[in-house]
């Protein structure tokens, strides 16, 4: 070991030794009371900090407390206000929802009626034109109907006209057969007697064309008269004309029989007659 060694060792070792003098005198040395501790021994002075502890200090912290207390109840009446305020927006949002929902209902009724308006107009328009069209058709029916009825009352007029002319001819060649005596049985002066059986002739002349005129407007006519009125029509005619032809024989008995066919074939005229009048 060289000799800068040995210094340094030597230096080190009387520092340490130094110091441990030290320590040992700092731990040998009488303690000796702080002013503080003296202070803090004192009576007066610790009434003193316990005055200011009490007044200052709870001064201090009763203002602390109610600035709090202030604060707590700004915050809870802010909460309140935040919750009403959040309540009264709950609220109106339910109304509004709920005057939206009864707005929507009403409005689907609404509309529901209005489509069931309409389905009903377009069922009444419908039914109105069916109606309107069934009533034209009936209508054209009943025109077609009416004019049918009167081509055939006019037809059947014609008829009956002919008809009646052929009997009021056999009325009046009965009337004159009966006036009518050949010979010396004349009723009248033979000029008057000559005149009247001229006379007769041509009412007999008159009876044959009335009844074969009326007979032809029957056939002419028959799809108007109908079978039946039609068949009962020209067997009146055939025994009038049937009749008259025995009215002028003189055939008595033949007269008898004719008479009868035709006031038989009468009757069955008569109801033609009222039936058609009903038309």
């Amino acid at each position: 070991m060289d000799h800068h060694q040995q210094e340094d060792k030597l230096e080190s070792i009387i520092d340490d030794e130094v110091l441990r003098n030290r320590i040992r005198g700092i731990i040998n040395e009488p303690s000796r009371e702080s002013a503080v501790t003296k202070v803090a021994k004192n009576p007066l002075i610790t009434l003193l900090i316990g005055f200011l502890l009490t007044g200052v200090v709870g001064v201090v912290l009763t203002n602390h407390y109610n600035s709090k207390q202030k604060e707590l109840e700004f915050y809870l009446s802010t909460l309140q206000r935040d919750r009403e305020r959040e309540r009264d927006q709950q609220e109106k949002q339910r109304e509004e929802a709920r005057d939206d929902r009864e707005r929507q209902i009403t409005r689907a009724h609404d509309d529901e009626q209005r489509q069931i308006e309409r389905e009903k107009d377009a069922r009444q328009k419908q039914l109105e034109f069916f109606r309107n069209a069934s009533q034209r058709e009936l209508d054209r029916e009943k025109s077609f109907a009416d004019e049918l009825n009167k081509t055939r009352v006019q037809k059947i007029a014609d008829v009956w006209e002919n008809l009646y002319a052929v009997d009021s001819e056999v009325e009046r060649y009965k009337a004159l057969k009966q006036q009518y005596r050949p010979g010396p049985f004349s009723l009248y002066p033979p000029s008057q007697n000559q005149a009247l059986a001229k006379e007769l002739q041509t009412s007999a002349d008159l009876l044959l064309r009335k009844s074969w005129n009326a007979m032809d407007v029957a056939i002419k006519n028959r799809f108007w008269l109908d079978e039946e009125n039609y068949t009962d029509m020209m067997r009146y005619l055939r025994t009038s004309y049937e009749y008259a032809v025995s009215i002028g024989n003189g055939n008595t008995r033949r007269e008898k029989e004719f008479y009868e066919a035709r006031e038989h074939a009468r009757q069955s005229i008569i109801k033609i007659k009222k039936s058609l009048l009903r038309l």
